[in-house]
């Protein structure tokens, strides 16, 4: 179910709106965004803006959506 959805971000130019259930907390979201904020040129009120994440197990797939051309970017975190 995680590719499916996945593939399901990644087929849309802009941010789509989701269908299933974000149980990501806003702790856990920051600290995801913060860590991209750091390793990216993006601001970080804009991943905060234009992006959508996934979550399954320790891993997190972001998607960012400010352009039209989708950038993806896969963390894997232990929030333990």
């Amino acid at each position: 179910v995680f590719l499916v959805l996945q593939d399901y971000l990644l087929r849309f130019k802009i941010k789509p709106k989701v269908f299933w259930e974000n149980n990501l907390s806003k702790q856990k979201r920051n600290t995801l965004l913060n860590i991209l904020f750091k390793e990216t040129d993006i601001p970080l009120h804009l991943f905060y803006k234009h992006s959508r994440i996934l979550s399954y197990n320790n891993t997190y797939f972001i998607v960012y959506y400010k352009d039209t051309n989708p950038k993806s970017f896969i963390v894997k975190k232990d929030f333990n």
